[in-house]
């Protein structure tokens, strides 16, 4: 699907984007961002909330937006720098077709840059699918994947030697996944947890080092909506072309 068949559409808090066989939306308020699945193929998958962020911390209460616009096939977005908001989260929204495996990517670009001399702008993101099955795996080229269970309702995953951490959401009843990576190069550690029937919730950390004036910082994280009919053998090939691409230009 070329460029310029992602259609994004601006209606004042909210993005709205169709791709493909997937209909959903960017949310961009004071309390943070989202994406949200309104369909696929037609038929309503309001299960999943995935790459929700407030962006880095410290911040206040309710944050203050910047600008919004459309540039191709990426939505951007961007908060403003305040006394209380010292450190400015931009956000870049890429979205993408694959059709031979009938998979729309969903790439969030999070960078971040201050005018402190020194801030500390560790930032989490939260995804989550309702009534799911959570599977993972910690290499692409050994595609062995552990499926998540209740029995353990919390995981901390640390780096480890390549920062390779897949992570897919299967709902059976929508026939639908959604599988989740944050870059390798970008990977800091990921909270799993489920408790009291809640569903499984992915909390990634991005950016624990230190930041400096002047310096921006970058961070990727990509996610794919795809058929749960060999949803991890397509989520492998599509998470290792993500891997071996090169860093997007978000200038």
């Amino acid at each position: 699907m070329p460029d310029s068949e992602v259609a994004w559409q601006l209606d004042g808090e909210i993005a709205h984007l169709k791709c493909g066989p997937l209909v959903g939306r960017v949310e961009l308020d004071g309390l943070g961002t989202r994406f949200v699945v309104n369909t696929w193929n037609g038929e309503l998958a309001d299960a999943f909330g995935v790459l929700v962020t407030a962006g880095p911390g410290p911040r206040p209460a309710i944050l203050e937006v910047g600008e919004r616009y459309v540039r191709g096939a990426d939505y951007v977005a961007t908060y403003a720098a305040t006394r209380e908001n010292p450190i400015v989260p931009h956000f870049y929204w890429r979205a993408k077709y694959h059709a031979a495996l009938q998979a729309v990517q969903i790439e969030m670009v999070m960078s971040v840059q201050t005018d402190l001399l020194d801030s500390q702008p560790e930032a989490s993101i939260n995804s989550l699918a309702m009534e799911s099955r959570l599977f993972w795996t910690e290499s692409l080229l050994e595609r062995r994947f552990e499926e998540l269970k209740g029995s353990e309702p919390t995981r901390q995953i640390e780096r480890g030697s390549s920062g390779e951490h897949l992570f897919v959401f299967r709902s059976e009843r929508l026939g639908l996944s959604y599988a989740q990576l944050v870059h390798p190069t970008d990977f800091v550690a990921a909270h799993v947890h489920s408790k009291d029937g809640k569903p499984w919730l992915v909390e990634s950390t991005l950016f624990t080092d230190r930041l400096e004036k002047g310096v921006i910082r970058r961070g990727r994280i990509c996610g794919w909506f795809l058929p749960a009919e060999n949803d991890l053998e397509v989520a492998v090939e599509l998470a290792r072309q993500f891997v071996e691409e090169p860093l997007p230009l978000t200038t």
